[in-house]
């Protein structure tokens, strides 16, 4: 568990000792000079990599290395410098990652089979390292297994039937969130990062659809127009926020607020030209927005403190 404090504040309120305050400080200095030659030492191998890779530029390169340097940071996770190497560490597993991953699925041609198997790769690496990073890109590589085609990746998909990407990814946002109540940490922290990620993928698949005839010039979808997939998923926000405030989900409120507003914005300016009333009101709804959403933070926290207070 890491706390953040203010060492100076702490002293002049009394709460700690002159003695206290130096000893506390000469942790922060080793703690930063640690840092900064975990990036270093992280910056070396990056450039080592890059170079070695730009005089050998081949997928099966890449992969070597990427995976070298992946094994090298799982090591030192487990190895007993872990606490001082860490950021190196989280250096290396990712580099590692993109480069192995990369590199696989260059030379598969980026077909589903390649993505597949770069997608197991980092979940079982996430689950190892336990890193929620790993887990976030396990599941943005999980998104392209839908638009693969052909050796490439399709994104035309998205506008020509996003019902699809939004039903995958609101079904895997359901089965993760129950990993997320069920399993323990640090799984439940792995199981969150990807649930986060999977929303957010879902709420980008709905705003491309309800943009989608004005951004691309073409159809929607095969099944809803770009009007439906708008007020579809507004609805869905607007209960979304209201189980986040009824429940006292502060984070899950703001999430909804910026998605809304963006959500908001996105349809003003697609119906009304960017004209100099329409920008004025916009800035005064936008002000609007912000107040309402400090309110409903500031209900949302006074209704904790109290549950904590109250006996």
């Amino acid at each position: 568990m890491k706390v953040t404090l203010d060492l100076d504040a702490l002293l002049k309120a009394g709460k700690i000792t002159p003695e206290e305050h130096q000893r506390f400080s000469r942790f922060a200095s080793d703690n930063t000079g640690s840092a900064a030659i975990n990036y270093l030492i992280g910056f070396g191998v990056l450039t080592v990599s890059s170079a070695t890779l730009a005089l050998i530029p081949t997928a099966l390169t890449s992969i070597i290395l990427g995976l070298v340097i992946l094994l090298s940071g799982l090591l030192l996770l487990r190895s007993q410098w872990a606490q001082q190497w860490q950021i190196l560490a989280q250096i290396s597993l990712m580099l590692g990652a993109l480069m192995s991953g990369g590199g696989i699925l260059v030379q598969a041609e980026w077909n589903l089979a390649a993505l597949g198997l770069v997608t197991l790769i980092y979940t079982a690496t996430a689950i190892l390292a336990q890193s929620p990073q790993l887990s976030v890109l396990a599941t943005l590589t999980l998104a392209g297994c839908l638009y693969a085609r052909h050796g490439s990746l399709d994104y035309e998909l998205i506008f020509q039937n996003p019902l699809l990407s939004i039903a995958s990814f609101s079904l895997l946002s359901v089965l993760l969130l129950q990993a997320v109540k069920r399993l323990k940490s640090p799984l439940s922290e792995l199981s969150r990062a990807a649930l986060l990620t999977s929303i957010l993928l879902t709420n980008l698949h709905f705003w491309l659809a309800s943009l989608s005839g004005p951004l691309a010039g073409l159809e929607t979808g095969k099944v809803l127009s770009s009007q439906s997939y708008a007020l579809i998923w507004a609805i869905l926000m607007a209960l979304a926020g209201l189980w986040a405030w009824r429940n006292q989900q502060r984070a899950i409120v703001n999430a909804v607020a910026g998605l809304g507003t963006l959500h908001f914005y996105s349809q003003w300016f697609t119906v009304m030209d960017a004209e100099p009333w329409s920008l004025l009101l916009a800035g005064l709804l936008a002000l609007g927005f912000a107040i309402g959403i400090k309110v409903l933070n500031n209900r949302i926290e006074k209704k904790q403190t109290n549950a904590v207070l109250s006996p």
